[in-house]
C-alpha cells in the first residue's frame, strides 16, 4: 500500500486536492474531520481543562472559542493536543489497518500537522499543496477567520519552505492550474504507468 501525505499552508487547498485523490479512487484520511469529532468526544475533558465557556449547552466544543485560546497561548495548544491527538491517532491507525485489509493500492493522509507530528516519515511520498499567501488569506477570510487568526494558525506550523523542500511533488491549487490533471499524473508516476 502506497501512503501519500498531503501538506501545505493554511487554506492552501489540501481538502480540494484530497477530493481529487478520492475522485481517482484513493481512500483519504481527513484529520480535520476526525479532530472535530474528537473535540466533541472529549468535551468533558476540554471543559475541565479550559472551562465552561468553550463547551456549549449541547456538550459540543465551541471551535471558535477554543481557537481563540489555543492560538494565543502555546501552553493551551499543547494541552488541547494532548487531549485530541491520541483520539485522532487511534482513528488514523484504524483507517490504515482497514485499508491494508482492503488491499488498497494508494491511501492519502490529509493531515495539516503532517510534518509537525512526524507522520511524513511514515509516508511513501509527500505532496505539497501550493497557493500564494494572498490567495490563502483570501480563502481564510471567506471562512470567517480574521487575518490575525490566519497568521496565528500558520505560525504554529513548520515553515512552508521546509514542507515544500521536503516534499516529493508540488501541486498548485489556484488559478488556471488543473489539480485533477496533476493528481492523475502523480498517481501514474507512483504506480509506474509513465
Amino acid at each position: 500500500m502506497n501512503v501519500i501525505g498531503l501538506c501545505g499552508g493554511v487554506a492552501s487547498g489540501k481538502s480540494f486536492v484530497a477530493q481529487s485523490f478520492r475522485d481517482e479512487g484513493c481512500a483519504v484520511f481527513d484529520a480535520d474531520y476526525e479532530a472535530h469529532i474528537a473535540l466533541d468526544k472529549a468535551a468533558d475533558k476540554i471543559r475541565a481543562t479550559f472551562g465552561n465557556l468553550v463547551v456549549t449547552e449541547s456538550n459540543t466544543v465551541d471551535r471558535k472559542a477554543i481557537a481563540q485560546i489555543v492560538f494565543d497561548r502555546p501552553d493551551c495548544m499543547i494541552a488541547l493536543e494532548q487531549i485530541v491527538h491520541p483520539l485522532v491517532e487511534q482513528e488514523l491507525n484504524a483507517f490504515l489497518e482497514l485499508e491494508k485489509h482492503r488491499s488498497s493500492d494508494v491511501v492519502v493522509l490529509d493531515i495539516p500537522l503532517l510534518f509537525e507530528k512526524g507522520i511524513n516519515e511514515s509516508c511513501d511520498s509527500v505532496v505539497y499543496v501550493y497557493a500564494p499567501e494572498q490567495e490563502r488569506l483570501k480563502r481564510a477570510l471567506a471562512r470567517g477567520w480574521s487575518e490575525e487568526s490566519f497568521k496565528a494558525r500558520e505560525s504554529c506550523q513548520v515553515p512552508l519552505i521546509v514542507k515544500e523542500t521536503a516534499s516529493d511533488v508540488v501541486i498548485v491549487s489556484y488559478g488556471s492550474y488543473s489539480v485533477a490533471s496533476a493528481v492523475k499524473d502523480f498517481l501514474a508516476t507512483i504506480k509506474g504507468e509513465e
